[in-house]
This record gives C-alpha cells, sequence and structure tokens, in this order.
C-alpha cells in the first residue's frame, strides 16, 4: 500500500537533474542535499539487496560516457 508523504529518489535521474537544475541557477548544491533529509528509499539501494546498487555503480559510468 501506499503512504501519503513517500519519498524516494533514483539515484542517476536525480544526479542528472542536480546539474541541470543548479547550471539554469535555480538549486544550490547545498539545498540538494538538504533535499535528502528524510529519504526512506531509492529505487537502487535496498539494506536488503546491495547487489543491485553495485550493478548501478558499475553501470552508471558506462552511461555517462
Amino acid at each position: 500500500m501506499l503512504r501519503e508523504g513517500r519519498r524516494w529518489v533514483i539515484k542517476d535521474y536525480d544526479l542528472q537533474s542536480m546539474l541541470d537544475y543548479h547550471l539554469e541557477g535555480t538549486l544550490r548544491f547545498k539545498d540538494w542535499i538538504k533535499s535528502f533529509k528524510g529519504l526512506e528509499e531509492s529505487a537502487w539501494f535496498n539494506w536488503r539487496d546491495p547487489l543491485l546498487f553495485l550493478a548501478m555503480c558499475v553501470k552508471l559510468p558506462k552511461k555517462a560516457v
């Protein structure tokens, strides 16, 4: 069941968005870091299955290039 107010992040997309907003002058790095307060889950990381996160870490640099 979905809970109202639930917050999560997809790390690779969030990083790209942060860079885009920062370059256009609408987001400061400090404010981006603050946005993680209260974050409960992410799309790629779970303590019960850290291998998915490690796989993402390997693929992300390839995707960036």
